[in-house]
């Protein structure tokens, strides 16, 4: 009989030490998937980062693009054979001017248009 009380009394004791591993596990647990999801290098922080690199991206390629041009351009005023209308529009626009009988069109500072490519990319002349 008392052996009974005792075995009740120590039951609930039982179960505590049988919860204690599981919760303390169930706890860890959780701190790891909060630290995987909110942490520096969580998953929202990961997908800003990868954004952002994204919009790097972009902004590369757009910059390779014009440094082609540049490249393209600075290779046609190279060497002995710079074309004379080539060299005549350099110096034109260099020294800021025109024949009497040429319309001057004023563009925007921001216009995207260098050396005579329009905005589609092609350069508008033919070989």
């Amino acid at each position: 009989m008392v052996t009974d009380w005792l075995y009740h009394l120590a039951s609930p004791l039982r179960a505590a030490r049988r919860a204690v591993i599981p919760l303390g596990l169930l706890v860890v647990f959780g701190y790891l998937v909060l630290n995987g999801i909110y942490s520096e290098r969580g998953y929202f922080n990961m997908q800003s980062k990868r954004e952002s690199v994204r919009q790097a991206e972009i902004e590369l390629s757009i910059l390779r693009e014009e440094r082609r041009a540049l490249e393209q351009r600075v290779n046609l005023l190279k060497g002995e054979a710079i074309g004379r209308d080539l060299l005549e529009e350099e110096a034109r626009r260099v020294l800021n001017v025109a024949h009497q009988d040429e319309v001057v069109v004023r563009m925007p500072p921001n216009a995207k248009i260098l050396y005579g490519e329009s905005p589609a990319g092609d350069s508008g002349r033919s070989n």
